[in-house]
């Protein structure tokens, strides 16, 4: 049975710290940020299948952060999996080009680093869904702003 929850909690770690990339030396949310950002590049990912997928990465979300707050406190540097959920928000409804991945890149990252209000209202929660809802909410503030820079360039 030890074997199982051995590979239990490394399942758990390798999604919370969005497959590893949690553990890089340095800016390990902006690492973790372009892992959806190459591959919305590289393959065509519609906004169905984001809209299916982005509840199940909030499950995945609070489960295993609140799995590895436990062992790391509050709000461990290493869960990067709400820079994955982030990232994916900011990019419904958006076009998957190289502009518009760049500039939601930039405005998420930005927004996730500073955390103006609402964002920063979620981040002092020390709680799993207050590390993945000051994410949620920089998501859907830079799709705002995007669909706004969308709408003037169309």
């Amino acid at each position: 049975m030890k074997l199982v929850e051995k590979l239990k909690s490394q399942l758990i770690y390798f999604i919370g710290t969005c497959f590893l990339l949690g553990y890089f030396p340095f800016a390990s949310g902006t690492v973790s940020t372009l892992l959806p950002a190459i591959l919305f590049y590289f393959f065509e990912i519609n906004d169905l299948i984001l809209l299916c997928t982005i509840p199940l990465i909030y499950l995945l979300g609070i489960y295993t952060s609140s799995h590895i707050q436990k062992n790391h406190g509050d709000d461990p540097q290493i869960v990067t999996i709400d820079e994955f959920i982030g990232f994916c928000i900011t990019m419904i409804f958006i076009p998957k080009t190289l502009f518009y991945l760049i500039f939601g890149f930039i405005l998420f990252r930005i927004l996730d680093i500073l955390k103006p209000f609402p964002i920063n209202y979620f981040d002092n929660k020390n709680t799993a869904h207050g590390i993945m809802l000051d994410d949620v909410f920089a998501g859907l503030i830079a799709n705002l702003i995007l669909q706004v820079c969308k709408f003037i360039i169309n």
